[in-house]
């Protein structure tokens, strides 16, 4: 009985630190989606919207690492870059629920002293997305890429031109 409440009482708090995007995550049948696809199409860009700053800061230095190994092959590193897209795309739900049932449980842990109703709103809160966080990751995005594959994008441009 009081496993049958936990888990209820889990889902509850998954579905308002999720919103109104409870069911991009989930299926009806409270089962979690395969697919994302706003991790599919914006990568890391959707994991920094979503406050997932662990999993973003890990990418990046997979990012730096092969930016670096195929510094002069920016046709190898467009490759990568396609496949952790894909990776986020199926793996984007996986990732995200796990982190987020943690995130609610150190945010229970936290405010045990609180009744339930007054923990809700703080769960509401924290769990709201932002795109302040994808404002660094893109200027990241661009000054580093255009410094390791600036050969290449010249390159590029002398051949157009």
């Amino acid at each position: 009985m009081t496993i049958q409440k936990n888990e209820r009482q889990e889902q509850q708090d998954i579905k308002m630190y999720l919103g109104d995007k409870y069911y991009s995550f989930y299926t009806k049948s409270n089962k979690i989606r395969s697919w994302n696809l706003s991790g599919l199409f914006f990568g890391m860009f959707w994991l920094a919207y979503r406050k997932r700053y662990l999993l973003v800061s890990i990418f990046i230095c997979i990012d730096v690492l092969v930016s670096f190994l195929f510094r002069n092959h920016l046709l190898y590193w467009l490759v990568f870059a396609i496949l952790m897209h894909f990776y986020i795309g199926k793996s984007g739900n996986l990732l995200y629920i796990a982190a987020t049932k943690k995130h609610i449980k150190q945010i229970r842990i936290k405010y045990s002293h609180l009744h339930s109703k007054e923990i809700n709103p703080i769960i509401t809160k924290i769990g709201r997305p932002s795109w302040i966080p994808t404002i660094p990751l893109l200027i990241y995005f661009v000054v580093f890429h255009t410094y390791i594959f600036s050969y290449e994008i010249e390159t590029m441009l002398q051949s157009l031109f």
